[in-house]
């Protein structure tokens, strides 16, 4: 879907008159069938885009393809399965300038369990967001790299845009809400809300769990803390998961002592990709040193069953044993809390 906020300015464009538009690509349950054309293509042309285009509905979906893809197994013009009570919605805001794509396996999984999954572009912070025939460029902020105060700057300004991404949310559980009754035949339950986010967009989820009543519950992967949540706490179901022992503690200094019950742990032999599918396969950023020693693929089954528990115990009232104690399938588990 392409959505526009008429009561919102664009302020990262020079025209006055631009609106806040988001892209959001939606995953849910569907009656599969073999003949029904697949989502991404098993190769595709060096450095080029894939665009998907799902009528009625306007869909659009790009992926990174200068590597080999992590193929998708969505399903075009599929229909949508019904049910009596509705599927949870759970949002997804990626990384700073990631792609609101690149946890695909865990959107995937968590539809195979039953929910919703709407992904939201955060527009001119991402790549591959394409608005109105247009791929919508990455915003240069324009920061001196010799100004002895960049750092000061650089947090301000992503302060300014996990802001505004958690007004995106807002706006587009509103529009979802609008969109159930026609285009999803109301199998959206809007009363049973989460939201996840890897790097700036686990902390946008974080943001989002503290300012909007709308959100049930959060799983922060490997982000930041926005806001004011490091001074105020939170006081909803939360689940953090980090690579680096560091912001772990922090958090157990600062956030931990307010929650009224939530999951944290680190993960040895990880680094920060690995809470993507980024690390998959032959993708560059596997060669670069942002992927940890730890299986990749191994990595992203540990990240899919905490989810999955998670939401299904705050979202569905399905209780796990992993959430009180560490899972024995994952010995990399470490400084785990639960409460």
């Amino acid at each position: 879907f392409t959505m526009t906020d008429f009561s919102r300015a664009e302020i990262l464009t020079p025209n006055i008159f631009d609106h806040r538009t988001v892209m959001v690509d939606v995953y849910y349950p569907t009656l599969w069938n073999e003949s029904a054309p697949s989502r991404f293509k098993d190769s595709i042309p060096t450095c080029d885009f894939i665009n998907v285009y799902i009528q009625p509905i306007e869909f659009a979906t790009s992926r990174y393809s200068c590597e080999d893809p992590i193929r998708s197994k969505a399903t075009v013009m599929a229909p949508i399965v019904k049910t009596a009570e509705g599927f949870p919605l759970v949002l997804y805001h990626a990384s700073l300038f990631g792609d609101r794509n690149e946890n695909t396996f865990i959107a995937e999984n968590l539809v195979k369990q039953g929910y919703i999954v709407a992904a939201i572009s955060n527009t001119y912070m991402d790549q591959n967001v394409y608005i109105n025939g247009m791929y919508k460029i990455v915003h240069n902020p324009g920061f001196d790299l010799n100004d002895p105060e960049l750092i000061v700057k650089a947090l301000e300004y992503l302060e300014g845009r996990a802001e505004v991404a958690v007004e995106d949310t807002k706006f587009v559980i509103e529009k979802l809400k609008q969109y159930n009754g026609f285009h999803f035949l109301n199998a959206i339950n809007v009363d049973k809300i989460g939201h996840f986010g890897f790097s700036l967009g686990g902390g946008i989820a974080t943001l989002a769990l503290q300012r909007l009543d709308e959100i049930d519950a959060a799983v922060n992967f490997d982000g930041p803390n926005h806001g004011d949540v490091l001074v105020n706490g939170l006081e909803k179901p939360w689940m953090m998961i980090y690579a680096d022992q560091f912001f772990h503690q922090m958090v157990m200094d600062f956030i931990w002592p307010t929650l009224p019950t939530g999951i944290t742990f680190t993960v040895n032999n990880s680094k920060h990709y690995n809470y993507s599918d980024m690390c998959q396969g032959d993708l560059v950023s596997s060669r670069d040193g942002a992927c940890g020693d730890i299986d990749a693929l191994h990595m992203n089954n540990l990240l899919n069953d905490y989810t999955i528990a998670f939401f299904n115990k705050y979202l569905k009232g399905i209780d796990s044993d992993i959430l009180t104690s560490p899972s024995s399938k994952y010995p990399e588990i470490d400084n785990f809390h639960s409460k």
